[in-house]
């Protein structure tokens, strides 16, 4: 029987010491189940159920901004799989690929490009002093 999921119970034989046992999700967990050693009763032993963390997609979305390098991971992965499900056929990413997307991402962070409003006042400024300027 594959025991990978299923729930593992914890049981004592006082002869043999702890065992365990895997029950389907369906089953009832019994008080008492036999040792495999020796065959005598073992009883259950109530432990505190272990813990499985799932992150969230906001989680996962926060995680894969951390560093350049884990956005252009992400990035690159998103865009491939993304492709990929619209019947493109396209190479996995690279490493040297993900590598040069983390430079452009963190050549861009360091680098950022001022506000459209900020832009558009420089350009202007510009324009009127090349009209300014005798030729």
């Amino acid at each position: 029987m594959e025991t990978k999921g299923l729930p593992t119970q914890e049981y004592h034989c006082d002869k043999d010491g702890p065992f365990d046992i895997h029950l389907t999700f369906a089953e009832d967990v019994p008080a008492t189940s036999l040792c495999p050693a020796c065959g005598s009763s073992g009883r259950h032993v109530l432990r505190a159920p272990a813990a499985k963390f799932e992150y969230t997609w906001n989680d996962q979305a926060n995680e894969a901004r951390r560093t350049p390098y884990t956005q252009a991971k992400a990035q690159s992965w998103n865009s491939y799989h993304e492709q990929r499900d619209m019947g493109a056929r396209l190479e996995k990413p690279t490493e040297e690929s993900i590598q040069t997307a983390a430079a452009a991402i963190d050549h861009s962070e360091s680098h950022p490009k001022p506000p459209a409003h900020i832009q558009q006042r420089d350009f202007l400024r510009k324009q009127i002093k090349t009209q300014k300027t005798p030729a």
